[in-house]
């Protein structure tokens, strides 16, 4: 990868990024005047820094991102959603990314291809895809049947159905469907597409693509400055 996507994943400049290469903090090479990054050596680091954040609970995080998504029905107190609140405002969206991320887990599965073009009629199951923007900001149409690897989310408590119903299996190097587990007791939220939106966004923030990083960091943002104008404590 560029010295720009590096600096993106990493949240630091690009001459952060040229000074951890010649440090070898970063594994990379130099061609003329340009370095090209191992992108394996950027995400191992970009890991460890995730790692040194401190996460919020399942519980804290869906009630986080219901405030973005314009909702305040996640379960908490009155005192510990003013809290929270306070603490989103004042952060930015890699920040919800970061903290985000013990709300979410992922299974590999392999579908019958016959089945794939159901995926969008499954209940409980919303698609992620691939493009931020498709995904973000408009409604998406019928899985094709040749999808090489397709993104969706649910809720823990729909897996097992949803796993039977698709007729899946466990798969690694065969998977056709990531499945991103939201890990929550308040599945029903899910089904408010202003929650998906923002749960997906939550999951792209986090993407090896930067453009697709990009997208959604904005999205987020945007929801960040909405809540800070609302200002309803």
């Amino acid at each position: 990868m560029t010295t720009a996507d590096a600096a993106a994943l990493l949240g630091v400049s690009d001459t952060e990024v040229r000074r951890l290469l010649r440090g070898r903090l970063l594994d990379g090479r130099r061609v003329g005047n340009t370095w090209i990054v191992d992108a394996g050596s950027v995400h191992r680091r970009r890991r460890l820094e995730l790692d040194r954040g401190r996460a919020w609970s399942p519980r804290v995080a869906f009630a986080a991102l219901l405030l973005l998504a314009g909702r305040s029905d996640g379960g908490l107190s009155d005192s510990e959603l003013s809290r929270l609140r306070r603490s989103v405002r004042g952060g930015e969206a890699m920040d919800v990314v970061r903290r985000s991320r013990e709300l979410l887990a992922s299974e590999a599965w392999r579908v019958p291809v016959s089945r794939l073009d159901r995926l969008t009629d499954v209940a409980g199951i919303f698609v992620t895809a691939e493009s931020a923007i498709q995904l973000i900001n408009s409604d998406l149409g019928p899985i094709a049947a040749d999808a090489q690897l397709v993104h969706v989310g649910l809720a823990a408590i729909d897996l097992v159905r949803v796993r039977t119903e698709l007729g899946a299996r466990a798969a690694g190097a065969s998977a056709n469907v990531v499945v991103h587990v939201v890990l929550t007791d308040l599945a029903d939220r899910l089904a408010d597409v202003s929650v998906q939106r923002v749960v997906t966004a939550v999951l792209l923030g986090a993407h090896e693509d930067a453009r697709v990083r990009a997208a959604a960091t904005e999205f987020l943002s945007g929801r960040l400055v909405t809540l800070a104008v609302r200002g309803d404590d």
